[in-house]
């Protein structure tokens, strides 16, 4: 996928939905509300010239390894099943749109946007325009975006430590 896609904006409001939020997500609140197995986790889109990929990670003690890796499976193959809901779609345009600003909030993080959107290419306008992006996804894009990319079986868990799996 490249920013050209149709689906990318979509995509990243996907990411916000399951993982990518500021704590207020699928995989926070199973994971880490409903069940304390973790205080912190994340998912991210990571664009390159030749391959795309969705990232996730989390801690988790190695006796919860195999409980976390089921609930993560579980919630990717339901929201690809289950598709999002429009509330979902609500919060997660809010906070895509509405922390954008804050990506320029000192002179580092400006230089370092500036210069990541001049190496993906952007146009000079980009950030003129941005909003309107994330704006223009519906519901409809959404839950295509969630049947075509959220399968279970298409995601690749790699685990770090002595993680204990049945």
């Amino acid at each position: 996928m490249r920013r050209e896609d149709p689906d990318f904006f979509a995509a990243c409001l996907q990411n916000y939905i399951i993982g990518g939020g500021a704590l207020s997500f699928r995989l926070a609140d199973d994971l880490r509300e409903k069940r304390g197995l973790t205080y912190g986790l994340g998912t991210g889109l990571i664009l390159q010239t030749h391959f795309w990929r969705w990232t996730g990670s989390t801690l988790v003690q190695n006796d919860k390894a195999d409980e976390a890796v089921t609930l993560i499976r579980e919630n990717i193959g339901r929201l690809g099943r289950e598709r999002p809901r429009q509330a979902e779609l609500d919060d997660a345009m809010a906070y895509v749109t509405g922390a954008f600003p804050l990506a320029f909030d000192s002179k580092p993080r400006i230089a370092r946007n500036l210069l990541g959107f001049r190496q993906d290419i952007l146009a000079a306008d980009y950030l003129q325009g941005r909003n309107a992006c994330f704006e223009g996804v519906t519901l409809a894009d959404l839950k295509r975006v969630a049947a075509e990319y959220m399968k279970r079986e298409r995601f690749t868990l790699v685990l770090v430590g002595q993680p204990a799996l049945d």
